[in-house]
């Protein structure tokens, strides 16, 4: 049986199916599939990849497998990061501040076109410069 809980939810049922996945009356299958670390969101009987917004600003990135990704990931050279914690929002694309690794960052909370995009080379809200690297000094 397919957990349909998705990755921020505690169920741990195995992943049942690949692309093409249709439930027990035929009827293909929309949600989330997968279990623990490995987890794909399905429409229709497909897996979803690149940007899905799952639910209001809920943003998840997925490979082009259909896997979803977790932690630092680079799409058309602008950083984001991408919850790599079991906490109930596992592989949502995180905003705001953040400290990762002990180093605070900046991600865009701005629906201006780079949503969640890591602050580099500029002027974080707070007044605090992001070099280069994206690290708040």
């Amino acid at each position: 049986m397919t957990n349909t809980q998705g990755p921020g939810s505690s169920g741990s049922s195995p992943n049942s199916g690949g692309p093409g996945v249709t439930n027990d009356y035929g009827i293909r299958y929309t949600g989330w599939q997968g279990s623990g670390d490995t987890w794909y969101y399905v429409v229709n009987g497909t897996r979803v990849t690149g940007w899905k917004e799952v639910s209001r600003d809920e943003w998840y990135l997925f490979s082009s497998s259909g896997l979803m990704l977790t932690g630092w990931q680079q799409v058309g050279g602008v950083y984001y990061f991408m919850n790599p914690n079991h906490d109930g929002t596992y592989g949502k694309m995180l905003t705001g501040y953040l400290t990762i690794n002990g180093k605070p960052y900046y991600f865009n909370q701005l629906h201006d076109g780079y949503y969640g995009a890591m602050y580099s080379n500029r002027y974080a809200p707070n007044g605090k410069f992001a070099g280069g690297d994206g690290v708040l000094y």
